[in-house]
């Protein structure tokens, strides 16, 4: 046996020894002789070298001394690897099944340290203008401000978080970004009463000209959530519609106070609406990790609020929000599917089929799009037209029936992130998506060298040249005047065009159209098109939920999981 051959044969065994540890612990919890065999054979298999490194990869020093002190860890099997979250000893799992409680966790936060932050002994309070100008704090690093109210937030400090808040906007030290944040604190520090209505009025009355710098449809979700600081305000104003900081106060008070008939009764009042990332979640997972008999029940309408709500998961909100549920016992699992020919493997049922807007609806959207393009001076629509037209006579021609591709060249060639890099590329990158489409329109702002013309010319494709600096709506135009089942190829979501078609039609009905038809690219991956709903399913037994990848690395880009067993 070769030295290289060897190598390979223990280092594998050494995984295996791992993985039969790591098994055992997760099968027999606190009973610790049960596993000691399987621990001699993993220090026997590893060298200390090799463990010190699997103890970095796999889930770093402290975590990995925790699962080797307490004997309790839950694996997670993802596409990449095999993932341990080291979980506290069984009485108190159920208490907090996940989560950040301690100061140790943000010691890379100075404006903590400044304060004398720095243990959790140290209680809760309100700090004055004077106190926290005294250390100059914004004017060092003001840039901390936002991690500093979402740390406060999630260790439940809200006196400091509403202290830090004053003093930002004082000073004129709170950024856009950070207005939804500041929001939460307020809104959770109200519900708490940490603070009485007429303070929390105060400072959201100082938020004011933040809010109405911001755009119109983002003003709508700020005001709502600040409406429980003004009387009358959802009936004397109409962009207070919204009604998703009245639900959230509602629903924070009933899982406070374990109220499962109200908690049904406020989401059948608003069916739509999602706690997951919201000040009420955290509470709500406590409930169902200590509530046995409530868990399933509590789960479903979840998982129901979710379907209802037409919202597309990501990976990251995933693995931050949903698969930390497979800790809770009483709860069945999410279990990573498979699809063969659109059916689970893991429950049998069928995945629904994407979504098309009504035919009214599509009809109606062409012509706020137009309206908006003339509002921006682009292009007449009789050559849109033609161009229309044209790609209508390919989508016929094609005996398959395919969809029609629309693609903007700027932002494949050079976009600002994930691009080509340069546009003799484009062929190549058409290539790999060309057996999708019946035909493909590409909207280019500058030339094209004539090599690359002579070799699109002979592929199912249409080029149109625009000098407009707004090719992007010209797109937003071909795309809504051709078929319902086309799809964009493009990172940039077109969301400011959306925002102001978004005011012309009183509706999201573009933004909806985009997320559902776009395509996405990185290097040399391209999304394929798939006509599975990318949305949350109720099945018999339980939920599919597919999971959009945030990092794209195949040509798929959903992985689907399964949740068996909940009725």
């Amino acid at each position: 046996m070769s030295s290289e051959t060897a190598l390979k044969s223990s280092r594998k065994a050494c995984h295996e020894a791992r993985d039969l540890f790591f098994a055992c612990a997760d099968a027999n919890g606190e009973d610790t002789k049960k596993c000691r065999t399987e621990l001699k054979n993993f220090e026997k298999n590893c060298p200390a070298s090799t463990r010190k490194n699997l103890q970095k990869k796999d889930i770093c020093r402290q975590k990995m001394l925790r699962i080797l002190n307490n004997f309790a860890c839950r694996a997670v099997v993802t596409r990449r690897s095999t993932r341990f979250y080291a979980v506290k000893v069984p009485e108190v799992v159920n208490k907090i099944p996940y989560g950040i409680s301690s100061l140790s966790e943000y010691r890379h936060i100075r404006i903590f340290n400044d304060l004398g932050l720095t243990s959790d002994s140290v209680p809760d309070r309100f700090y004055s203008f004077e106190e926290l100008a005294k250390y100059d704090l914004f004017s060092k690093y003001n840039r901390e401000l936002h991690n500093a109210l979402s740390a406060a937030l999630n260790l439940k400090r809200r006196k400091f978080a509403v202290s830090l808040l004053d003093f930002a906007l004082k000073n004129d030290f709170l950024e856009k970004r950070t207005l939804m944040l500041a929001i939460n604190v307020l809104t959770e520090a109200f519900l708490n009463q940490e603070i009485s209505k007429e303070e929390g009025k105060s400072i959201a009355d100082k938020m004011s000209s933040l809010i109405v710098n911001s755009s119109e449809f983002l003003q709508k979700d700020f005001k709502a959530g600040l409406s429980m600081f003004y009387e009358n305000s959802c009936d004397d104003r109409p962009m207070f519609i919204n009604q998703t900081g009245v639900f959230l106060s509602r629903m924070l008070d009933a899982v406070q106070n374990r109220n499962l008939q109200k908690v049904e009764q406020e989401w059948k009042q608003s069916p739509d609406s999602v706690i997951h990332g919201t000040v009420v979640y955290d509470d709500y997972v406590q409930w169902m990790a200590s509530d046995a008999s409530s868990s399933p029940n509590l789960y479903y309408l979840l998982m129901n609020s979710v379907v209802n709500s037409g919202i597309v998961i990501d990976s990251g909100t995933f693995e931050r929000y949903f698969l930390p549920l497979n800790k809770i016992h009483s709860l069945p699992k999410w279990i990573r599917c498979e699809l063969d020919d659109s059916k689970c493997n893991h429950c049998g049922e069928t995945c629904q089929s994407k979504p098309l807007l009504p035919n009214e609806q599509w009809d109606k959207l062409s012509g706020y799009v137009d309206e908006y393009a003339k509002s921006l001076e682009c292009e007449s629509s009789d050559k849109l037209t033609r161009i229309t037209r044209k790609l209508e006579q390919m989508h016929e021609a094609d005996p398959l029936k395919r969809p029609v591709c629309y693609m903007d060249v700027a932002n494949v060639a050079y976009g600002k992130k994930n691009y080509l890099g340069h546009v003799n590329k484009i062929v190549d990158f058409i290539g790999k998506i060309y057996e999708h489409f019946s035909a493909i329109a590409l909207v280019s702002k500058f030339s094209i060298p004539a090599s690359c013309l002579q070799e699109l010319n002979q592929l199912r494709t249409v080029i149109h040249f625009t000098k407009n600096f707004h090719d992007d709506v010209t797109i937003l135009q071909l795309y809504t005047r051709g078929k319902r089942d086309g799809y964009i190829i493009t990172n940039d979501f077109f969301r400011d065009h959306c925002s102001g078609v978004d005011q012309i039609d009183k509706s999201q009905l573009l933004r909806k159209a985009i997320e559902l038809r776009s395509l996405r690219f990185k290097d040399n991956v391209v999304e394929s098109p798939t006509e599975l709903s990318p949305f949350a399913q109720q099945t018999t037994t339980g939920f599919h939920l597919p999971v959009r990848s945030q990092q794209l690395r195949n040509s798929n880009a959903y992985e689907y999981y399964c949740c068996r067993g909940l009725f």
